[in-house]
């Protein structure tokens, strides 16, 4: 079969015996040599300009440069748009696709995010998504908007630090403050402190300051007791008096102010305020084993609140303008350590395996490079798929060099044949 195009050619040199079915096999008459290169000429002139489709690599405008050293794929203009390095670098100029998955390596120097932002990113088990921040079993833990984080779950935290300053209530205690329905009965003594709103501002003053507020106020009591075994009364008027006759619960007195009470009366009026006041020692004694107890819990709890927030505190580091290389107590990294890192504006966690800070949230920078990369998918996959022409391209050059080095002989032999035909010719 006549061989029309270079892909017919065989790769072993002794087949090729005809080119377009002129002869070219051994002994082959001088007068087909010129028709044969020139067929063959044209055969490589399709190869070049593509009319050839070849069997591998397949396309146009393939070239190689430098002695094949830097192999490139180019536009017909002349300019390098994919170049293969020794050692099989490969360098894209202007690299853009719509879609690009890398499994492995790693991406270092980058854009992302110049031509659109990035819709989603998980780094570790860490979801970032939109406004949305989250495990990749909990994706909405955390909604970022401009100067508002909001934590849809629970927070858990060593030290909670409020304007600079570490709040170091329990729970317990904040809880009651919200309204706990609770109510204790502990006994207030000197030195306890009474939770006031003092203009607009939450303090805590002592009850000594309230006792000492009280017994300065004018007030009329309604309905109260006066022990007098352990009161002095001074200038105490009684209304009411009754006939010289004084009730037994002082509930009233006969109207004549100048009567005095009968004795029964008054032993009565004494022996019921002894057992009252026998009654109210042993309440004062049952407060004060309940107060004991009370502070024992308060300060277990506080304890308890304590260690908590030193947890946090070890955990949530606070902002800082650099990576911190111990915790807000001192003491080494713990894994899983967060903070704001305020030079580059990200989040950031601790490794300690690998004894590093790993950033969770990208700058802008970082930004504008991942939005590069997701533009650029289509094209990673291409030259992906086409290295392997590529090498075969760089194989196949010095081929097609011996060729070309050979027309010059090929040349050369066919004119002194055609001159020594003519001579014969003409005897």
């Amino acid at each position: 079969m006549a061989k029309a195009n270079i892909t017919e050619y065989s790769a072993t040199a002794g087949s090729n015996t005809e080119i377009n079915g002129i002869d070219v096999s051994e002994g082959c008459s001088p007068a087909t040599i010129n028709n044969s290169i020139r067929e063959l000429m044209s055969h490589l002139k399709n190869m070049d300009t593509g009319a050839t489709s070849l069997t591998s690599p397949s396309g146009t405008n393939i070239t190689a440069t430098t002695a094949l050293k830097t192999p490139a794929i180019q536009f017909t203009d002349g300019d390098a748009a994919i170049q293969i390095a020794n050692g099989g670098g490969v360098t894209a100029n202007n690299f853009s696709s719509t879609s690009v998955n890398i499994d492995g390596g790693a991406i270092d120097g980058i854009t992302l995010g110049t031509n659109s932002a990035v819709t989603q990113a998980v780094i570790d088990n860490v979801n970032i998504n939109g406004s949305t921040i989250g495990h990749t079993s909990d994706t909405d833990l955390m909604t970022v908007s401009s100067g508002l984080l909001t934590v849809a779950g629970e927070v858990s935290m060593t030290t909670l630090n409020i304007g600079g300053t570490n709040v170091t209530a329990t729970a317990t205690e904040l809880n009651i403050i919200d309204g706990d329905a609770t109510v204790g009965t502990t006994t207030p003594v000197a030195g306890d402190g009474i939770v006031t709103n003092d203009n607009g501002t939450m303090r805590q003053t002592s009850v000594d300051t309230f006792d000492t507020y009280l017994s300065q106020s004018s007030k009329t009591f309604t309905n109260k007791t006066i022990d007098a075994d352990n009161n002095t009364v001074s200038n105490l008027e009684v209304d009411n008096l009754k006939s010289g006759v004084l009730d037994t619960d002082l509930a009233s007195v006969s109207s004549s102010h100048d009567t005095i009470p009968s004795a029964k009366a008054t032993k009565e009026f004494i022996e019921t305020s002894a057992t009252a006041s026998a009654n109210s020692a042993t309440a004062s004694a049952n407060s004060a084993t309940a107060a004991a107890n009370s502070a024992t819990a308060a300060s277990n709890a506080q304890a308890a609140a304590e260690a908590a927030l030193d947890t946090f505190d070890d955990r949530f580091l606070g902002v800082k303008s650099s990576n911190p290389s111990v915790d807000n107590d001192g003491n080494a990294l713990a894994d899983g350590a967060i903070y704001f890192d305020t030079t580059n504006n990200v989040m950031k966690v601790y490794d300690s395996g690998g004894s590093q800070w790993l950033q969770l949230t990208p700058t802008s920078t970082n930004q504008a490079n991942i939005n590069t990369v997701a533009a650029a998918n289509s094209n990673i996959s291409t030259v992906a798929s086409g290295i392997t022409n590529i090498n075969t391209v760089a194989t196949n050059i010095s081929n097609v060099n011996t060729v070309a080095s050979n027309i010059g002989t090929i040349n050369t032999k066919a004119t002194v044949e055609e001159a020594t035909s003519l001579a014969i010719a003409l005897g």
